[in-house]
């Protein structure tokens, strides 16, 4: 039996499996983690283009500690 893929083909034919994922993606957490970890970094990348400094530095640090507390609970 095939893994559900991201891809959205039931047999992975169209990625070759890079895109599979297990059934039970665990705990939603952690991609609600990743979901802020984007924004952050993207409102980072914006803020920067727009000379905003300060505030591009402070969504970086702000992603910092969502990427540590993706890891701490993973582990």
């Amino acid at each position: 039996m095939y893994e559900p893929c991201l891809c959205g083909a039931t047999d992975c034919a169209r990625c070759y499996g890079d895109l599979a994922v297990p059934d039970d993606l665990g705990d939603d957490r952690t991609l609600d983690a990743l979901d802020v970890l984007r924004d952050l970094i993207n409102d980072a990348e914006n803020a920067w283009r727009k000379g905003q400094r300060e505030k591009a530095l402070q969504r970086l640090i702000e992603a910092r500690a969502e990427m540590d507390e993706i890891v701490w609970e993973a582990a």
